[in-house]
């Protein structure tokens, strides 16, 4: 898809932009700082993004602009209605109230003063008759997709009909299927299996959620068109079959919760952070996994938040974590200032934590580096675990955060890069990262830090992937206990 309606210029990569607002007197002015993604990224929260509007992350709030009433096709009511409660999150903003802030690129998409001729005041109306006589057709698609994903016939046909048709737009559900919410994390009731030794299922959530609807008996097929979305998970699906029988069935699972949310809504365990965040999973990122697929910034998150909660139940918890969203490749790059002033909260708000994780992602690459603070001597060391073959262990200049933890730090600080799981391939660089995490806070910290090189196997990522969607899929509170076949 082309630019949206009123720019001059097409967004080809994730920028920092400033957004702009009208105020009650009609006058422009910046009130967030956030990043404005692709303009071919069609798809916020499970809807299609309107023309003139583009997709954007909300990073800060300009101080005094938290009770800024957000445009109605911002909102998600109930939900997101004010610009604080879109921190952290992603919305949908007019491209003409935003500026990109590039120092690489001259690009801005201008504002337009007249484009809002009056404050916004929200209106709360029933839903138009139109859109109701449009439900029971979204229902009867939920349930043919949800059939297709537990019955074969029905899922060849589908897959086969309609990987060359063409796609109706998805539809938001009349009814939420998640909420925002800043409580304490849930814990389900239900029993979970457990999935490793040193590893809990205890779940890590704040949402609440709805089970699929399946349907009772088999719906007809019949000229059946399902959304693009839709069908990426479908193909993801039949990619999956290849693949070992029980990772097979976790991304049919996972699949079951993607036909009436594209999305699911993670919120960061109290104390992770000095203020809760929430993270944005995507069912596609999940279900990419059991593919080996790309290693999304999204469950690389959502995987922190498991580890940073597991640990203190664990009480192996001397560890503090890097936010992946806000160190990531291009942050660095274009906002260092960001970048420095997080990791200057972060150490400040985890000043008693002696090691300091850091999921780096710049490119198309991952990279985990891990701090050390020594507080009596005032002394750090930052290790490097690269799973890149050939890589000249004296050479740091590739990794350009390395010289803002210094700036951000300002104490003495050393560099080593650890010798560790290595990857075959072009894809296997977030499970390594992923791995070590998990290896340095649930096992053996010092066994990491060993300098031991080895080629990751497939197996050891197919052992990964299994263990840690259960844990995944145990948030939702519906795993069932599986027996041999």
């Amino acid at each position: 898809m082309g630019l949206a309606a009123g720019s001059s210029s097409e967004i080809l990569s994730i920028k920092k932009c400033e957004l702009l607002h009208l105020d009650d007197h009609g006058a422009l002015k910046v009130v967030a700082i956030g990043r404005v993604h692709p303009t071919d990224d069609r798809v916020v929260h499970g809807c299609p993004i309107i023309d003139g509007f583009v997709k954007v992350q909300i990073d800060r709030v300009v101080e005094g602009c938290g009770s800024t009433r957000l445009l109605p096709e911002s909102c998600i009511y109930g939900e997101i209605e004010l610009l604080k409660d879109a921190k952290g999150s992603f919305i949908q903003w007019p491209v003409k109230l935003i500026k990109i802030l590039n120092k690489d690129s001259s690009q801005t998409v201008e504002p337009c003063h007249h484009f809002i001729s009056t404050p916004y005041r929200p209106q709360f109306e029933a839903t138009p008759a139109d859109q109701q006589q449009a439900i029971p057709n979204e229902r009867n698609e939920y349930q043919i997709y949800s059939y297709a994903l537990q019955d074969d016939e029905t899922f060849n046909q589908l897959f086969s009909e309609n990987t060359t048709a063409e796609h109706v737009s998805f539809r938001k559900p009349t009814e939420h299927v998640h909420a925002y919410q800043h409580t304490k994390p849930v814990i389900a009731n239900q029993p979970t299996k457990t999935v490793h030794d040193n590893q809990s299922t205890e779940p890590i959530r704040d949402c609440q959620h709805t089970k699929p609807i399946v349907a009772a008996s088999k719906p007809s097929t019949e000229k059946i068109k399902v959304s693009k979305e839709k069908i990426k998970v479908l193909e993801l699906l039949e990619m999956a079959r290849s693949r070992p029988q029980n990772i097979y069935r976790l991304a049919q699972k996972v699949a079951l919760h993607s036909e009436k949310a594209l999305f699911t809504v993670f919120t960061s365990p109290t104390g992770m952070y000095e203020e809760r965040v929430q993270e944005t999973v995507e069912f596609e990122a999940v279900i990419q996994l059991c593919v080996n697929g790309w290693a999304d910034v999204c469950f690389v998150h959502w995987f922190t938040m498991y580890l940073y909660a597991a640990g203190e139940r664990e009480g192996l918890n001397n560890t503090a974590y890097f936010h992946p969203r806000y160190i990531e490749g291009e942050l660095v790059s274009d906002d260092g200032d960001f970048v420095i002033d997080h990791i200057k909260k972060v150490i400040s708000f985890h000043k008693d934590k002696q090691w300091f994780i850091a999921p780096y992602i710049a490119g198309k690459h991952w990279v985990l580096i891990i701090l050390q603070h020594h507080p009596v001597y005032k002394t750090w060391k930052g290790y490097i675990f690269d799973s890149r073959k050939g890589k000249d262990d004296d050479d740091l200049s590739c990794y350009e955060i390395t010289t803002l933890f210094e700036q951000a730090i300002e104490e003495n600080m050393t560099w080593a890069k650890v010798k560790c799981r290595l990857q075959p391939n072009g894809w296997e660089c977030g499970y390594c990262v992923m791995l070590a995490m998990y290896d340095f806070v649930i096992r053996n910290r010092e066994h990491m830090l060993a300098n031991k090189t080895k080629m990751v196997r497939q197996g050891e990522i197919d052992e990964f992937v299994e263990r840690t969607l259960k844990v995944f899929i145990s948030s939702f509170g519906d795993v069932e206990d599986e027996k041999d076949q």
